[in-house]
């Protein structure tokens, strides 16, 4: 730790102490949902962004359910399911196994979005997939912002 307190880097050094927190609640907790929630709440801290989900896939292999979240409106976490297809970027996250980003969903073509993310104000999102156990379905971890930098291939958070 002694590394991480003498960084010149403060943004690393608040990733770094955001995910030291999270492993402890994650190896304390048995509470899933408690975990979910504590990761998007330390993913929207740590990269600076005011929105952050968890989607799940549902047993037909196509749902995704937002399992959890923070920054969205009421009736989104728990609630909001969209679809798993190749013309989404959830979708092509889970069938490629590697992250897809959108700097700009108002000009991104090879996606659609669901309707949840323009009523949330989203403009750029990243979608990262979650691996689980071979029993279990995975996820698609989520980071949406309501800002992009034209031109970039990372999401930037609003201020």
């Amino acid at each position: 730790m002694a590394e991480v307190e003498n960084s010149n880097n403060p943004g690393l050094l608040r990733q770094q102490t955001a995910l030291a927190r999270f492993g402890e609640l994650a190896l304390r907790s048995d509470d899933l949902d408690q975990i979910l929630g504590e990761a998007c709440r330390v993913v929207g801290e740590a990269l600076g962004t005011d929105l952050a989900k968890v989607l799940e896939l549902q047993e037909d292999g196509e749902t995704l359910l937002v399992r959890a979240g923070v920054g969205w409106k009421p009736g989104v976490v728990g609630k909001v399911t969209t679809k798993a297809s190749d013309k989404t970027s959830e979708g092509h996250a889970l069938k490629t196994g590697k992250p897809m980003i959108s700097a700009n969903i108002a000009t991104e073509r090879r996606f659609t979005y669901p309707p949840f993310l323009v009523e949330n104000g989203v403009k750029a999102v990243a979608n990262v997939p979650i691996i689980g156990a071979a029993d279990k379905p995975p996820s698609a971890s989520c980071r949406s912002t309501a800002a992009s930098r034209a031109g970039s291939r990372t999401p930037t958070p609003r201020s």
